[in-house]
């Protein structure tokens, strides 16, 4: 099944997991999470420059903001859909949490263009809200993957939390401290720490053996 989210590669359902089409062989996860942090790094940049633009006067307002909702809707939209595994698997579900995600970003692009215009607002905490912007956008990739983490019978699913490459607040330490737990007992990154949409943690899940689920959870083992 095409899944041009990632050019190159196809989706197989079975094992949830990206194929190449030139090698055949499954893509490693680390590399799909590499990919989505790679979007988020280049769009920080885009839309940092835009929004330095904005703040030296040489962009308007208005075509600021149409250019940011822009490029925040695509983000939100192809974080999803690399999660979910292309846009031909995108559903109603997926596109309306998009767009609930993007209404209240889409509010806040608004707000930041009258307080740049006011003077009210610095460069660096305006690019500091904008990353953060950003943020909510890789959002939409662990919630995807969340969603969709089911287990097989007598497989019981579990989830555990991974330090990402950034200064860490308490609550990613303490996540990432629990180790293994049952899926559902971790936020996805991003969500409920103090370093809200800053966040550059990553997630995991995982089936294992109901009969050897003492042993993971509370662990760091792979």
């Amino acid at each position: 099944m095409p899944a041009d989210v990632l050019p190159g590669y196809t989706w197989s359902s079975a094992p949830q997991r990206y194929r190449s089409t030139a090698t055949g062989r499954f893509v490693a996860r680390r590399d799909i999470v590499g990919m989505l942090d790679n979007q988020v790094a280049s769009a920080s940049q885009r839309l940092g420059s835009l929004t330095t633009a904005l703040h030296e006067g040489r962009i308007a307002p208005g075509p600021w903001a149409d250019q940011m909702q822009s490029e925040l809707r695509r983000l939100h939209s192809q974080n999803r859909a690399l999660a979910v595994g292309g846009w031909d698997r995108m559903t109603q579900r997926d596109w309306g949490a998009v767009g609930g995600r993007l209404r209240d970003d889409y509010a806040r692009v608004q707000r930041l263009a009258g307080e740049i215009q006011q003077g009210t607002v610095s460069l660096p905490q305006a690019l500091n809200r904008v990353n953060g912007y950003v943020g909510n956008a890789r959002v939409q990739y662990w919630n995807a993957e969340r969603e969709r983490a089911q287990a097989e019978p007598g497989q019981a699913l579990v989830e555990i939390r991974y330090l990402g490459a950034a200064e860490h607040c308490d609550s990613c330490v303490e996540y990432y401290d629990r180790g293994w737990c049952m899926a559902g007992q971790l936020p996805p990154p991003g969500v409920d720490s103090e370093c809200t949409t800053h966040c550059r943690c990553t997630m995991e899940h995982r089936q294992v053996p109901v009969a050897e689920l003492g042993d993971w959870l509370g662990t760091r083992r792979r």
